[in-house]
């Protein structure tokens, strides 16, 4: 049986606008050499708290409309 190979790619600050572009290249890339490949994404501190503030802003204002 050949080997096959996997690869780990880190990205950070991974809800910047170009990382999906980013991930299909490698995706492609690796399907077309037959590697599989993992992604281990990085989200920073300041994008986390503001994406759980909205979605308590959220909760909040459908509470409110009740």
């Amino acid at each position: 049986m050949e080997k096959r190979y996997t690869i780990g790619v880190m990205i950070g600050n991974a809800n910047s606008p170009h990382t999906m572009n980013l991930m299909q290249g490698i995706f492609h890339a690796a399907k077309s050499m037959d590697v599989n490949v993992l992604f281990f994404l990085g989200f920073t501190v300041v994008i986390t708290i503001n994406l759980i503030l909205a979605k308590i802003r959220k909760m909040i204002m459908i509470i409110s409309s009740m």
